[in-house]
């Protein structure tokens, strides 16, 4: 008898850990669906989406934007960005990097403005810059094609 309720005790935390696990995690398919712009490796997802809130930046209408990236296990990593019309309100969120270390959490910043950057193999780079509160410019996301 003691057997089975350790047999049943076992099981049922068994499936608790990773029915858990597995809903925690928010993957691309449901970013890309949820309108997020996700950057994976050399793929950039609703990019039509990032360029119209650039587009947006530069004609000083309000316009806010998620884009997503994903660690090498697969968690998330979010970058949010909401344009009042003059300053882009820029949030970052590691804290579902189960292999951040000591530095996760939510960063926020008030920045000026995007910066892109054409590289010599064609690729194009965008970064946030201007931030108050960090003096280096922050990496956005990469693209390969114009």
């Amino acid at each position: 008898m003691r057997k089975t309720i350790q047999l049943v005790i076992i099981l049922l935390v068994s499936v608790n850990i990773i029915g858990c696990s597995q809903t925690s995690k928010y993957d691309s398919k449901e970013a890309i669906k949820k309108g997020d712009v996700v950057y994976s490796g050399d793929n950039v997802y609703n990019l039509d989406i990032f360029l119209k809130f650039l587009d947006n930046i530069h004609s000083n209408k309000k316009d806010s934007i998620r884009i997503t990236s994903y660690t090498n296990e697969g968690d998330p990593i979010f970058q949010d960005l909401n344009f009042d019309g003059n300053v882009i309100n820029y949030s970052y969120d590691n804290r579902y990097d189960d292999y951040g270390g000591g530095d996760v959490g939510v960063k926020k910043d008030d920045c000026e403005n995007i910066k892109k950057e054409r590289k010599k193999d064609g690729k194009i780079e965008y970064f946030i810059v201007g931030c108050s509160k960090k003096p280096n410019d922050s990496y956005l996301l990469i693209r390969t094609d114009e």
